[in-house]
């Protein structure tokens, strides 16, 4: 129901205050029903302190740039560092067997010119996480799969602060919501959540999110990945209890994380460059 609310924009208050009517009426006490209502009010500023209290008070850099992490925590928007170490790690998935875990994800960041963690220009090394969900859970990387993927992502975590992935991705591509994390800019150019069949993919998502949960019971950003490489995606898939998906989500267009459907412009851009070159 909060998802529901948290997608409009304005939120009328009269919802913000049904939907923590049937909160309270369930004997639910959940902080995202009051960051919503924040939203419903007008109160960005409190609402994103609020949405950093529920879930990213150990992850998020705040306004000022200053990076408040919980001790030990790591920071998913804090800028990348280069790391040689790190870079030949990734660069070494490129000779693992086709279809491990591994191979796959390195092969999704060349496909689409990603540059490699520990390079210059790639992604902090805790954000990286979610590339090897794109692959395991089989989601593009243009908007409407990192919607899907984040869904997945907070679904199967086993504390509610997951939804904050979530409600900070609708807040900076959806609803304009929220200016910024400090990795991400807000761009609202298309409402890709309330694109057709994407009700369909997000619901499926969080059917998914929510086996892992029962199976898994862990944070997805909590998984060494590296040291499941050599493994094949579908051994990785079968570890984790991840689910196919649903006849739903691929009727509502659901692309696979090696689709062109699932890229960006600009990652359709660089394969069809790539083609020319090579031929």
């Amino acid at each position: 129901m909060v998802l529901g609310e948290m997608v409009l924009r304005p939120i009328p208050t009269v919802v913000a205050h049904r939907v923590a009517q049937y909160s309270q009426a369930l004997g639910v006490q959940d902080d995202f029903v009051r960051v919503a209502r924040r939203y419903a009010q007008g109160a960005f500023g409190l609402a994103w302190m609020d949405l950093q209290r529920s879930g990213f008070v150990e992850h998020v850099t705040d306004a000022g740039g200053e990076a408040r992490p919980a001790q030990g925590a790591p920071t998913p928007f804090e800028p990348a560092r280069v790391d040689p170490a790190l870079a030949a790690r990734w660069a070494a998935f490129e000779d693992l067997p086709e279809g491990s875990l591994g191979r796959s994800v390195w092969e999704l960041y060349d496909g689409r010119g990603f540059e490699l963690p520990g390079t210059p220009g790639g992604a902090p090394e805790y954000l990286t996480q979610h590339d090897f969900v794109h692959v395991i859970a089989d989601y593009g990387t243009n908007l409407k799969g990192e919607l899907e993927v984040f869904a997945f992502i907070g679904r199967a975590d086993p504390d509610p602060k997951g939804f904050a992935w979530l409600a900070t991705l609708i807040g900076l591509f959806e609803t304009g919501y929220i200016e910024g994390t400090g990795f991400f800019d807000r761009d609202v150019q298309e409402r890709n959540i309330q694109a057709p069949g994407m009700h369909q993919r997000i619901a499926d998502a969080i059917r998914r999110g929510k086996l892992v949960c029962g199976c898994l019971g862990k944070d997805l950003f909590e998984i060494d990945y590296h040291a499941l490489a050599d493994q094949p995606v579908e051994e990785v898939r079968s570890v984790l209890g991840v689910p196919p998906k649903s006849t739903d989500a691929l009727e509502g267009g659901s692309a696979g994380a090696f689709d062109i459907e699932g890229m960006s412009e600009v990652q359709r851009q660089f394969v069809a460059q790539r083609r020319g070159d090579s031929t």
